[in-house]
């Protein structure tokens, strides 16, 4: 999930940040070798969960009453 994350990340970036066309595949390389040095995969993985389809609707009310840290990946084949 981790890495699911970093990638949905990076795209992210690349969309928001002015990047040169000829320039995007360095640039995400350079991203993705600087993520893979510096961070901490076992903090993400704390700091992020995944839960089914069917647990989405309970844990957005818990998210609106602020309940919730971090990251969810809602997996909607679950």
């Amino acid at each position: 999930m981790a890495r699911e994350v970093m990638r949905h990340l990076i795209d992210h970036l690349c969309v928001t940040t002015a990047v040169p066309p000829g320039a995007l595949s360095r640039w995400r390389e350079a991203t993705w070798a600087r993520l893979a040095q510096d961070l901490d995969t076992a903090q993400l993985e704390r700091m992020t969960r995944e839960v089914g389809l069917a647990e989405a609707i309970e844990l957005g009310a818990q998210i609106l009453a602020g309940q919730v840290r971090g990251r969810v990946v809602v997996d909607v084949n679950r």
